[in-house]
């Protein structure tokens, strides 16, 4: 009889969590707005916009990225140490259900080549030059600049001297350095200590940025402290073993909690060092978020449901983060109340709370706002449900969110996740990148930068720097010859979504500064490898010949045309004309 009543109290539990997907009803009514502007979803064809044949304005600088593990290879050249990444792709271990590696899926691939980029400085910022750019983002390596991650253990002086050589190339050619602290590759050393649940890791944090500020300060005015801490503390702490390094589950709210704290703790560090070694230093963070669109519903309901569901996403994800530097000094409310409603105060599971003062309070540590974005997705809303995260895991970070997000249209080859989904039959799909979490939905960037605009104003205020936009081709690692220079794709992606940017500017007030192309070049893509290319440069991984893009030529002219101006993209440039050399050279041979 205990038997039934279990099975009976568990089918209620399943139908529970049906029902909350289903109806708007179930959802907590005490959801802040927060004067978000709540979208009229698809009330308007946002693709049919008019073409805006205007520049940018004058102030605005547009940028390329790359991040060291992705890039430089060389890692057990000239003293740098093992970092997590090093150590998950050298795992060979492979999934059970796929077959596939932890890196690189088919076939075992890991950062000890890379790009070769550590080797080949003065080439690559040649092609920069070539480009016209007048800023370039990329990080230090904290395992070659700290080897084992603490400062007591001593600094590398040749990893001091190779990113000096890379700061006077720049400088050579006029190019502006935004530098990255953080951008993944956490020292193994630290996180065989706890990583970012552990307070060693803060503290050691902190010693290796302010002894970067203090050898490259002179070089640099623009800084970050973390890439996207939302990524590599979600997918590398609660997506389980096969996401991203290191693949073990660990607290995300904690360690999150740690990582706004190191940013709080740097930033301060780097205003007392201000008036000794850069007064012009500004210094700021890059989270990410995509735009989450209420899906429409058949019922004013329905859809005031998906925008609460939207809503939700968006502060799961970029309020984390922004709210406490950003906003008030704390976490989301709803993020708060939900969590609390979940675990029931369980302890280790509420959300901490910052300190009201000092230097561990993250509110008001930025001098601009940072972004990456690329993509958009709908949201309804969802039971508790695991998603992305391992059903048992706790507290469950997909779960506690209670949304679920999905493109207009089935990745191809792959059923509809949802009934919804099936609905978007009609629709035009929006384009999937080769990354199938990548769709091409241009007008996703300009709500998400209205969004940043009406919910962050002081962040807005500041001046919010797109350090990431970028898409890899479909079956782009495939091609060879001109096929692979020819980009069309990712050409029609830069046009569109800087215009939109413009249109941003011009017609909503955002006070957008920057817009960063990821990427420089082609580069080893984390977990997959090197099979997906987003770079305007394409690179041979066997000989590291670096070969010049259709979409390299159209990024300079509309650096060179500062915009969309008449007759913009038919300007001569240097990097166009390295293109058709290069074109002509492939058909000769």
């Amino acid at each position: 009889r205990d038997s039934m009543h279990l099975s009976l109290l568990l089918f209620c539990l399943y139908i529970a969590n049906y029902l909350c997907a289903e109806c708007p009803g179930c959802y907590p009514a005490h959801i802040p707005y927060s004067g978000w502007e709540a979208w009229t979803p698809q009330s308007t064809n946002p693709t049919n916009d008019p073409w805006l044949p205007e520049k940018f304005p004058s102030n605005f600088t547009f940028a390329t990225a790359t991040a060291a593990f992705q890039i430089e290879g060389a890692w057990n050249q000239d003293g740098r140490g093992p970092s997590i990444w090093d150590t998950f792709c050298h795992n060979l271990t492979t999934n059970p259900m796929t077959g596939f590696y932890k890196c690189g899926h088919r076939l075992p691939e890991n950062g000890n080549n890379a790009d070769n980029a550590y080797n080949m400085v003065d080439e690559d910022v040649a092609l920069m030059a070539l480009m016209g750019l007048k800023q370039y983002r990329f990080s230090l390596a904290w395992p070659r600049i700290i080897p084992t991650g603490r400062l007591a253990d001593g600094v590398n002086q040749k990893a001091i001297a190779h990113y000096k050589h890379l700061f006077e190339k720049l400088k050579q050619y006029n190019i502006k350095p935004m530098v990255t602290l953080f951008h993944w590759d956490l020292p193994q050393p630290l996180e065989d200590l706890g990583a970012w649940e552990s307070n060693t890791t803060v503290d050691e944090f902190v010693n290796y940025a302010t002894t970067c500020f203090k050898e490259f300060a002179a070089y640099a005015d623009l800084w970050l402290t973390f890439n996207e801490p939302w990524t590599f503390i979600v997918q590398g702490y609660t997506w389980g073993e096969w996401a991203k390094a290191p693949g073990i589950e660990r607290n995300p709210y904690t360690s999150a909690h740690n990582v706004l704290i190191a940013h709080a703790r740097t930033y301060y560090a780097f205003q007392a060092l201000r008036p000794k070694y850069n007064m012009n230093a500004k210094v700021s963070l890059a989270l990410n978020q995509d735009w989450i669109e209420p899906y429409k519903g058949k019922t004013t309901a329905e859809t005031d449901a998906n925008i609460k569901a939207a809503y939700r996403s968006i502060m799961w994800q970029l309020g984390w983060f922004a709210q406490p530097i950003y906003g008030n000094g704390d976490y989301p409310t709803v993020m708060r109340t939900l969590i609390r409603e979940a675990y029931a105060n369980t302890t280790g599971y509420e959300l901490p709370v910052f300190p009201s003062s000092g230097d561990s309070n993250p509110l008001g540590t930025f001098d601009y706002f940072g972004l990456n974005t690329y993509s958009t997705a709908y949201a309804i809303p969802a039971g508790r449900v695991a998603g992305n995260c391992p059903p048992k895991q706790s507290p469950n970070y997909c779960r506690d969110q209670m949304v679920s997000t999905f493109k207009n249209c089935p990745v191809p080859g792959f059923p509809a996740s949802n009934k919804d989904q099936l609905e978007q039959g009609s629709a035009a799909c929006w384009p999937y990148a080769d990354s199938t979490w990548l769709t091409d939905v241009p007008w996703g960037i300009e709500r998400v930068l209205r969004f940043i605009k009406s919910e962050y104003p002081a962040g807005d205020a500041s001046g919010i720097y797109i350090t990431e936009n970028g898409v890899d081709v479909p079956l782009e690692d495939r091609l060879r010859g001109q096929a692979a220079l020819s980009d069309t794709l990712r050409m029609t992606f830069y046009k569109s979504y800087s215009q939109h940017v413009l249109k941003a500017i011009k017609h909503h007030g955002v006070n957008v500064a920057v817009y960063t192309a990821w990427s420089l070049m082609d580069n080893f893509e984390w977990e997959d490898g090197y099979n997906y290319r987003f770079g305007l440069i394409r690179v041979n991984y066997k000989t590291y010949k670096r070969s010049v893009k259709e979409s390299a030529c159209m990024y300079s002219r509309m650096i060179k045309a500062h915009g969309f101006p008449k007759g913009w993209n038919t300007t001569s440039t240097p990097m166009c004309e390295r293109w058709m050399k290069e074109m002509e050279a492939d058909r000769a041979h």
